[in-house]
């Protein structure tokens, strides 16, 4: 069962300068995404040069999105650990735990 949501005029044109903004922002900052843009805006002359390039590009796009979610999930697991072990050795009293971060300056 779906309910309609209530907005306001004013606030359906923050929400669509918003998505606005979001999206430029997405095409123009992300490394891959221009070109994929590109070739979607190629003329159907040249439709097999378009597809490859698109294809590509796509691939490019997963492969990044693939490097980050496992990058991010390396430096959590990682910064766990860290963090288990440090609490195990340097937590115990207050005295150590100031002579650790002392150390880290």
């Amino acid at each position: 069962m779906s309910l309609p949501i209530a907005i306001t005029v004013e606030g359906a044109n923050i929400m669509t300068r918003s998505f606005q903004i979001i999206g430029q922002g997405l095409t123009r900052c992300h490394p891959h995404m221009a070109d994929l843009m590109k070739a979607l805006q190629l003329p159907p002359s040249e439709e097999k040069q378009a597809v490859q390039t698109f294809v590509k590009q796509f691939h490019k796009i997963v492969g990044h999105g693939v490097s980050n979610f496992f990058g991010s999930v390396s430096k959590g697991i990682g910064s766990a650990v860290s963090t288990k072990v440090r609490s195990s050795k340097a937590y115990k009293n207050g005295d150590d735990l100031l002579a650790h971060h002392e150390k880290q300056l």
